[in-house]
């Protein structure tokens, strides 16, 4: 049995170079001769892909369920139908946010952003109503639209953009502490608070992951290290 000169993994037989490091093997002592049999296949196979339609419809008949039970409890309680519709709605958003993405494919998040941000709208929008509330334009859709440019920003970058790994990481955790900081704002100015307090606890332990990962993938000797100790 032979191992890895570079990185020490144990190698097959069957091994013209790590497959961990990619190094070329030599061994003097055994020289490498065509195997009549590798260890593992030549080609990879593809799992079958998954009809999305019918998880669509799968999952459609799932939600069924809870809708027209609750539908009847409401109607059996005499009072007409009331606490049903709030239970439909986040059912509906449920839906829009992890069935439609699916059904449509990673090419047409952006047609997925707009109708899960719909969705969320109409339902906060009736909550508001039907409560008598006036939170809805000052607090509710402003965290609303909050949300949805951040998600919005890191999809297109992941999709778009040739950005490295360690790159995204580190523009992940940055928009989760602006996200923080401008719930907090949007929150305070509702309630005609002061300065903000919580959001400054969140966006340094964010702005300090994403120095780390900035520099990680700046230092090359870094990254072969964690992939050493990773084995990615």
């Amino acid at each position: 049995m032979s191992y890895c000169v570079n990185c020490g993994v144990e190698l097959a037989e069957s091994e013209k170079r790590c497959p961990l490091c990619n190094t070329i093997v030599i061994n003097r002592t055994n020289p490498w001769k065509e195997p009549e049999s590798f260890p593992y296949p030549s080609a990879v196979e593809k799992p079958a892909s998954l009809d999305k339609r019918f998880i669509a419809v799968i999952a459609a008949l799932i939600a069924l369920i809870p809708i027209a039970t609750c539908l009847i409890i409401d109607l059996l309680s005499g009072s007409g139908i009331t606490w049903s519709f709030y239970v439909i709605g986040g059912i509906i958003c449920a839906y829009t946010l992890g069935v439609v993405p699916v059904l449509l494919g990673k090419n047409r998040y952006i047609i997925s952003m707009i109708l899960a941000f719909l969705a969320i709208s109409f339902y906060l929008t009736y909550i508001n109503h039907t409560t008598d509330g006036h939170w809805f334009s000052n607090l509710g859709f402003p965290i609303v639209v909050c949300v949805f440019v951040v998600v919005f920003i890191f999809l297109f970058t992941n999709h778009v953009s040739k950005m490295a790994k360690l790159y995204k990481a580190a523009l992940f955790f940055s928009l989760i502490g602006l996200l923080c900081m401008g719930i907090e704002i949007i929150i305070r100015r509702y309630l005609d608070q002061g300065a903000i307090t919580w959001s400054l606890v969140v966006l340094p332990p964010c702005a300090i992951f994403a120095i780390i990962l900035i520099v990680c993938e700046r230092k090359q000797k870094i990254k072969d290290e964690i992939r050493k100790k990773l084995y990615f």
